[in-house]
């Protein structure tokens, strides 16, 4: 792990101290090079913080399900739950006591049937009591839930950090957004695939691999790949303002 060369604002041993420190003096003299304008360097080293952190909770939060998932789970569990609330409500009256019975037995008997030799009476049982009326009332608050929350999903506009993408493609768009501000020509026509080399190349995409490098470890499979997401990713044309 990188010394940090800077005071760290975060607690000691937590995951956004960790990333703090991984841009280092060094990081930023090695970005500053790729830049036609020398930037100030704790205003270059504050927009790398926010991108590492940022980058890093966003690979988090990329193992959450999409939209689409999201429904598809969402529906799946107001069906299932409508039709236990169904099936408890027809269950016969009879079978209502039983279930009820069974709800109430008290947890010594439990005990019993897994260790017969051992003495629970010397303390009060208790019990684990659940009544029917309240297991239809929990069930029926689920349903409400996703009821609630399919229509969220119906009336929610699409959030920004939808807009741009997985945690990969949204680093990378920061990242054009802090290489345009200090460089007269576009990052999007400093990331190109060089044929000679059987690889991409440009100032762009070779900031972009060095900051992953240092400071995003593990965040992309390949050279090439990244090169194609980088030129896939800028293609959108999404502004950033810093």
């Amino acid at each position: 792990m990188h010394t940090p060369d800077h005071e760290n604002p975060f607690l000691d041993g937590s995951l956004a101290a960790q990333w703090h420190e991984r841009v280092t003096d060094t990081v930023v003299e090695r970005l500053a090079q790729h830049c036609e304008i020398k930037p100030a360097k704790e205003e270059f080293r504050k927009y790398f913080h926010y991108v590492v952190i940022y980058a890093e909770t966003g690979r988090e939060n990329d193992m959450l399900p999409g939209k689409k998932e999201t429904r598809r789970q969402i529906e799946a569990l107001r069906s299932a739950s409508g039709k236990f609330s169904d099936a408890l409500e027809k269950l016969h009256e009879s079978y209502q006591f039983a279930l009820q019975d069974k709800l109430e037995e008290p947890e010594y008997e439990e005990l019993f049937r897994l260790n017969p030799e051992a003495d629970f009476l010397e303390e009060e049982p208790e019990l684990k009591t659940i009544q029917m009326e309240a297991l239809q009332s929990h069930v029926k608050e689920i349903q409400n839930w996703t009821e609630k929350r399919l229509e969220e999903l119906d009336q929610a506009p699409i959030a920004l950090e939808q807009q741009l993408g997985s945690s990969l493609d949204r680093t990378i768009i920061f990242l054009a957004a802090i290489f345009d501000k200090y460089n007269s020509r576009p990052a999007r026509s400093l990331c190109y695939y060089d044929g000679s080399q059987n690889n991409y190349a440009g100032r762009f995409f070779v900031f972009v691999k060095e900051f992953l490098n240092e400071c995003v470890p593990n965040s992309y499979f390949s050279e090439g790949a990244l090169g194609k997401r980088i030129t896939r990713t800028l293609s959108k044309d999404i502004p950033v303002k810093l």
